[in-house]
């Protein structure tokens, strides 16, 4: 179930993993037997194949650009391990449903498979991996919220930063040390890959209302878009429920900002005065007035060709006249003498 929590739907795994909730319907025709073999894997054991399936979907089909693009695999597989530790049947394993992810990925992007680590963990040592991951991907969102000079937040917020911080540090000490196991390797390679070896401890007083106004709305919606992920926020929204989505998936879902809105305010008056014209030029005298326009003005420049043809052939006669008046003139008659 989303949360509504005004703190929370912000951050940017919430985000995500809402719209994978949502997923998406369409999928290309010519991959029709593909998905149908995906969907007689071990995810047919499990309670939420077409929930899985719509996953699968909307990344695999998902455009670059779109928020959050590049790190839609980790999402994937995080939303995806979270979602069937609920749902197996007892005639299969959390890892032979997680390897589905393997073949998925080898379909969607091929060049880019998934690291053989994270199919070697454990569901327990998965959920405190989870944890680490959104912390790492939200850590800069919280902290540009409550890292300064306000502590102000709601209490579900708390809890996330309180549960989280302490679950980093639990993770951090079971790996000391430990390098060749498949759950300390990925951590350390979240630990280097964002940079945080050393997190700060953040917090907050949880005493906000977690029931946002509409200003409250267009105020986080501001401080998404300061994030600094480029081009990808405009697809950004809030639903009728108030959480902040992607919507700028194809196959129904909405766009915010596609090329064709862009360019629809440049067509539409040029379109429009192209229409009164039209109509103008059809219907009314100005028609007429156009064609007389157009017609004195195709007489005017007929004269004036006219008028230098003819002073261009007076010149040419002329020219011709004087030549040969010159050549009469330098005629030499010689007389025939008798011998």
């Amino acid at each position: 179930m989303p949360t509504t929590d005004v703190d929370l739907k912000i951050l940017p795994s919430y985000i995500f993993y809402d719209n994978l909730d949502i997923g998406l319907e369409y999928y290309d025709s010519e991959d029709e037997q593909y998905w149908e073999f995906i969907k007689n894997t071990h995810i047919k054991d499990t309670s939420i194949t077409e929930i899985l399936l719509k996953g699968f979907h909307y990344i695999c089909y998902m455009h670059s650009g779109k928020y959050l693009y590049s790190k839609r695999w980790d999402y994937l597989y995080y939303w995806m391990g979270n979602k069937i530790i609920n749902n197996l049947g007892d005639s299969v394993s959390f890892r032979d449903v997680m390897f589905t992810l393997k073949a998925v990925k080898s379909k969607c992007d091929e060049k880019n498979p998934y690291d053989e680590n994270i199919f070697g963990i454990t569901t327990e040592e998965f959920k405190k991996l989870k944890k680490v991951y959104d912390y790492f991907e939200n850590y800069s969102t919280i902290f540009e919220k409550i890292g300064y000079n306000s502590t102000d937040c709601t209490l579900e917020l708390k809890k996330h930063v309180d549960d989280s911080f302490q679950n980093y540090n639990i993770v951090k000490a079971e790996c000391a040390g430990k390098v060749n196991e498949h759950y300390c390797k990925m951590f350390q390679e979240l630990v280097k890959k964002y940079e945080k070896d050393d997190l700060k401890k953040l917090t907050c007083n949880g005493t906000k209302n977690p029931t946002a106004s509409s200003e409250d709305e267009r105020v986080q919606y501001r401080e998404v878009q300061s994030r600094g992920t480029g081009l990808h926020e405009p697809h950004l929204q809030t639903d009728s429920e108030g959480r902040i989505q992607d919507r700028s998936m194809h196959g129904g879902h909405i766009s915010n900002n596609s090329s064709f809105d862009n360019v629809m305010p440049i067509l539409f008056p040029i379109f429009g005065i192209f229409c009164v014209f039209f109509i103008l030029y059809k219907f009314t005298p100005f028609g007429t007035w156009v064609n007389v326009k157009l017609l004195r003005k195709k007489v005017i420049q007929y004269d004036i060709d006219s008028k230098e043809t003819e002073e261009l052939l007076e010149n040419t006669y002329e020219f011709s006249s004087t030549n040969k008046e010159n050549k009469e003139h330098y005629v030499v008659y010689y007389p025939i003498e008798n011998s």
